[in-house]
């Protein structure tokens, strides 16, 4: 299955599960809970755990754990320009929709974030963080924001 990495968030979670579990859930099937990191000999390729509940719209029934794999910020954008022009009281979610419309990704701020604050007054290097409970997204990746 190829995954469509400009989904948002959510979807691209519910996509990531049906690769890892041979499922065809979609969207609104489950609700789910109780992310985090995972590593054992039951499920070595997958690096999440998550409990999820079906909904009424499925058979599916819960709480049950589910395995996937998160995506690492880095890889995904290893190798690319990941310098950007912004004016100096550029935001993280307009950072985000730059970074969506020149890579075809989905980033949002319910799995990202920044450490920065204040203006841009110089060529400075960022880092964009996986916040703990994504869904989605796991790691660090840098960018440069250069003012405009």
């Amino acid at each position: 299955m190829e995954l469509d990495y400009s989904k948002p968030g959510p979807e691209l979670m519910v996509d990531l599960i049906n690769q890892a579990n041979g499922t065809k859930f979609v969207v609104g099937d489950l609700t789910f809970s109780d992310v985090a990191a995972h590593s054992d000999v039951e499920h070595p390729a997958e690096n999440t755990k998550v409990t999820a509940t079906g909904t009424g719209t499925t058979r599916f029934k819960g709480p049950k754990d589910l395995f996937y794999t998160r995506l690492d910020l880095q890889p995904s954008l290893g190798g690319r320009n990941v310098t950007f022009s912004v004016p100096a009281d550029v935001t993280l979610p307009a950072v985000l929709d730059m970074m969506n419309e020149r890579y075809k990704l989905g980033f949002g701020t319910e799995d990202l974030e920044w450490s920065r604050s204040g203006p841009v007054i110089d060529t400075e290097e960022v880092d964009i963080t996986a916040k703990p409970g994504s869904l989605t997204y796991i790691g660090t990746t840098k960018i440069i924001l250069k003012p405009v």
